[in-house]
């Protein structure tokens, strides 16, 4: 063996060896913490989309909800109107019938007339 090999470390060869420990140890500790902060953007990803996910379907359905109670509400106003113009038309009818004998009998009397005046 030789006289190296053989004799102990000394000084600043064992104060060269702890700062490449703690070099080493700063290097391991940085990779964790950056291993660490990707996994927790991650896991913040994967909630946020969840999240997000979540809300949009509440929306949906809250939508869903409100377009159907509109619907409802839009065919009921329909049908009132429907029901309100039925009676005006059946009023109108019931208010136009006793005129009717009168207005053909004018109508006629204008035929009458208008053939009159006409040579044939």
């Amino acid at each position: 063996m030789s006289q190296e090999q053989s004799r102990p470390p000394g000084p600043q060869e064992a104060i060269q060896r702890v700062k490449q420990a703690e070099t080493e140890a700063r290097r391991i500790v940085q990779n964790a913490r950056e291993q660490e902060s990707v996994q927790i953007l991650q896991q913040a990803r994967e909630e946020s989309s969840r999240v997000r996910e979540k809300h949009l379907s509440q929306a949906r359905e809250r939508a869903a909800q409100q377009r159907s109670a509109l619907i409802e509400e839009a065919e009921a106003e329909a049908r009132k109107i429907r029901g309100e113009a039925e009676q005006e038309a059946g009023d109108l009818r019931k208010a136009a019938e006793p005129l009717i004998p009168g207005a053909v009998a004018k109508t006629a009397d204008k035929i009458a007339a208008l053939l009159q005046d006409r040579p044939v």
